[in-house]
């Protein structure tokens, strides 16, 4: 009653909560040893509060979330204590790239993970690479004599590798193979038992670490990205966006800021319903990425708006938005049917007037409502000049705005009545405004298209009236009425 499995028990039980509950699931088949394996151990010079207290080091580390590769490597030095003769090596698949990434090391040097990071699971490669690619372990008793080891032959004798183990990571999400755990060893060796009942010990743990870097990845993924489209979301532009600014700014080269809003998106769930409208929003998603990207950020505004940030001169990024709208032109198919696309967009490329990320969105999102009223289909470009004119019209907007909100003394309506000489009685009466405007805000009125109303006949109540567009002349000009 006071051998070693009870005293492996109690210390198992002194294990903090949090560790205790990811190590109850994924190792409880630990604390049911049966007394051969724990003499097993013994003889090999393993006592299991040895394991134990090992496997309590490493757990903290999972639950404190410390980095995989601290993590990874405090398992294969634990291993390689516990196995003097074996090095040990962790892999982490890397579930985007489909490659096998530098995890933990113990003994082996750094030029061997150099060698190893990146590599691509597959049917003869290696212990590991097939080991990921079958999801299963695989055991090389000697290197030299095994066909999964023919490309590999300097790689083991430069590392003195003469026989290999590995054992898949498991997901207990579901999600296939996490990672690898390699163990090499100096003489050709095969596992017994005890052996095998020790790498499932490691496998575990490491799994156990992977699996928690994994959901955190998932997590972190899910809070940076639109779940429908897999693009940037509003909160990665916010986290991202004024970061990408600064470093523009500090060393001096380009950036420059898209924003689209697809034409007549609306239309398109009114005829064919939400789900055929979010199965082309996904499909749109994925066209933007492989048409704009590389980009810095790629970002699902809200519906069916999009921002992109380069850093690029604007040139380039006209080109690939011009590789965009060729691909939309021709269509693209949803559910057998092919829908051809158009889009608005303002593009802006950062100056030195620009005092934050916002205010290149702003006006790039600008552009785009006025690209929109010229009838859509096209990219407004904003250049600097731009830039100043439109920041002084909202200026000079808001100016007035204001004036006629809240009078302020600017505005003495009065009436004049219109006399019939050969009567002499009011038949009508003009309703006059006395308009006293700061001198400051009447400079470049006319470029701006600004008049202001002089007269309302009959009735009718007088308004100040602006001809033309506070955003431009031309044929996107449009009036701004106060009454």
């Amino acid at each position: 009653a006071q051998g070693p499995g009870l005293a492996f028990l109690k210390a198992a039980l002194s294990t903090p909560a949090v560790a205790w509950q990811t190590w109850n699931r994924s190792t409880y088949f630990l604390l049911v040893k049966h007394k051969e394996r724990e003499m097993d151990h013994v003889e090999k010079g393993i006592p299991p509060e040895a394991l134990l207290r090992g496997q309590q080091e490493v757990l903290e580390l999972v639950a404190r979330n410390a980095p995989l590769s601290e993590s990874l490597s405090a398992i294969a030095a634990f291993a390689e204590r516990t196995i003097p003769d074996m090095m040990a090596s962790i892999l982490y698949l890397d579930p985007k790239q489909g490659k096998l990434k530098r995890g933990g090391y113990g003994k082996l040097p750094s030029s061997f993970a150099d060698i190893v990071d990146g590599m691509v699971p597959g049917p003869v490669m290696g212990s590991c690479g097939t080991c990921a690619y079958l999801g299963e372990r695989v055991i090389s008793e000697d290197v030299f004599k095994d066909p999964l080891w023919n490309d590999f032959h300097d790689l083991c004798n430069t590392y003195n590798i003469r026989s290999a183990w590995s054992s898949p990571l498991m997901s207990s999400r579901g999600d296939g193979v996490l990672g690898v755990l390699g163990m090499y060893y100096p003489f050709t060796h095969a596992p017994d038992a005890a052996d095998l009942e020790l790498i499932d010990h490691f496998t575990h743990l490491a799994t156990i670490a992977a699996q928690r870097h994994r959901d955190d990845e998932e997590q972190r993924f899910r809070s940076l990205h639109d779940a429908l489209t897999g693009l940037g979301n509003r909160y990665q532009l916010e986290q991202q966006g004024a970061q990408l600014f600064d470093a523009s700014v500090h060393a001096g080269t380009p950036l420059s800021v898209v924003f689209i809003d697809f034409d007549n998106f609306k239309t398109c769930n009114d005829s064919f319903g939400h789900v055929k409208g979010d199965e082309l929003l996904r499909t749109i998603g994925q066209a933007m990425h492989e048409t704009l990207q590389p980009g810095k950020l790629l970002i699902r505004f809200g519906g069916d708006e999009f921002i992109g940030i380069f850093d690029l001169p604007v040139d380039e990024v006209q080109r690939r938005l011009e590789q965009l709208r060729t691909v939309l032109t021709q269509g693209l198919t949803i559910d057998g049917m092919s829908m051809q696309m158009a889009f608005s967009g303002g593009l802006v490329g950062r100056h030195d007037g620009h005092a934050d990320i916002n205010q290149i969105i702003l006006e790039a999102d600008n552009a785009t409502r006025e690209a929109k009223e010229l009838g859509g289909d096209r990219v407004l470009l904003v250049d600097a000049r731009d830039s100043e004119q439109r920041v002084r019209r909202r200026e000079i907007r808001q100016a007035l705005a204001d004036m006629l909100d809240r009078k302020q003394g600017l505005l003495n309506p009065h009436l004049q009545p219109i006399i019939d000489m050969t009567t002499s009685h009011s038949f009508n009466q003009v309703f006059f405004d006395d308009v006293r405007i700061p001198a400051d805000l009447l400079v470049g009125q006319e470029n701006m298209g600004w008049r202001l109303a002089k007269v309302t006949l009959g009735n009718e109540r007088v308004s100040l009236s602006g001809g033309g567009s506070l955003w431009g002349s031309g044929p996107s000009a449009r009036s701004e009425e106060h009454t």
